[in-house]
């Protein structure tokens, strides 16, 4: 399991911060004082802070250094799935998709559901299931649907990330890093539909 943190700041965010921050630093540097910010204490092994508009690095820990993404892996899962296919179009759940365990939301085989609910489960319940169905679905096979994700990963510049599954379960080179993860969230956010579904308080 991974000990990651990912941060992403927006100019308003930093506007807000400037706004109710100058009456307090102000009048310390008129008086001589000199202004040092700490270094933000994050107990996560890596972490990264990103602008969300330019993805400029604004501060790091061991951002580069390679972990294991775990339930993570699924942003790319969504990205090469809303991709590939259409939110409306039928997905059969195979029995090997219905095995996988762990999370799950116990799909049986046999059902049908769409694309687009299968996308709510990967993303707002962490489903392995509905991740390998969509995966099958798409691509025929999960071994096929990874290479899909990697070459995706390598287009958007996460270029220190391997996948072997579409779940995020522990594997052996079944890693990413800090820096990786924000690449590929801020290029997830980008897409509407994925933007929408993780904004969604209730499924």
């Amino acid at each position: 399991m991974m000990s990651m943190l990912i941060f992403f700041r927006k100019p308003l965010v930093f506007l807000f911060l400037v706004t109710f921050l100058l009456p307090i630093v102000v009048p310390s540097l008129a008086l001589g004082e000199t202004f040092s910010p700490s270094e933000p204490e994050i107990s996560a092994g890596s972490a990264v802070l990103i602008d969300a508009d330019t993805a400029q690095v604004l501060w790091s820990k061991n951002s580069k250094e390679a972990r294991a993404p775990a339930s993570l892996t699924k942003m790319m899962t969504a990205i090469v799935v809303l991709e590939k296919s259409d939110l409306k179009d039928p997905v059969t759940i195979s029995e090997e998709a219905a095995a996988v365990g762990k999370s799950e939301i116990w799909l049986l085989a046999g059902e049908v559901l769409s694309v687009e609910d299968l996308l709510y489960a990967i993303l707002l319940r962490s489903a392995n299931d509905a991740a390998v169905a969509l995966a099958e679905h798409v691509a025929g096979s999960e071994d096929r649907f990874v290479q899909l994700m990697n070459q995706k990963a390598r287009e958007i510049g996460a270029s220190q990330t391997n996948f072997v599954n579409v779940t995020g379960l522990d594997a052996e080179k079944h890693l990413s890093t800090a820096y990786d993860l924000a690449v590929i969230a801020r290029y997830a956010m980008q897409n509407g539909t994925f933007a929408g579904i993780v904004a969604t308080d209730k499924w």
